[in-house]
C-alpha cells in the first residue's frame, strides 16, 4: 500500500515526537497521527508543518507580519 506524502509526514512526525518523549499516551499519539496539522497553519509548506517547532499563526497587531505562537510547538502542545 502506498502512503500519501501527508501520511508519511505524519508517521515520521509522530515517531520523532515519541523519540523525544513528547508523546506519552496513546490518545495523544492518536491525535497527532490523525489530525492534519498543515491545515491549521496556512502559508506553511506541508513538510515544515510536521516539524517540532512553532509556526506563525496570526497577524501581529497593527502589522502585516505574522507572530509566532509558542503554543503551536507540537512538543509543547503534546504535553498540555
Amino acid at each position: 500500500m502506498l502512503l500519501t506524502l501527508e501520511v508519511e509526514y505524519r508517521v515520521e512526525f509522530v515517531a520523532a515526537l515519541r523519540q523525544t518523549g513528547s508523546i506519552r499516551t496513546s490518545a495523544v499519539e492518536n491525535a497527532f497521527a490523525n489530525v492534519p496539522r498543515h491545515v491549521f497553519i496556512p502559508g506553511v509548506p506541508m513538510a515544515e508543518a510536521y516539524v517540532d517547532r512553532s509556526h506563525p499563526v496570526r497577524p501581529a497587531p497593527r502589522s502585516e507580519r505574522y507572530e509566532r505562537d509558542d503554543e503551536t510547538s507540537p512538543g509543547l502542545r503534546s504535553q498540555l
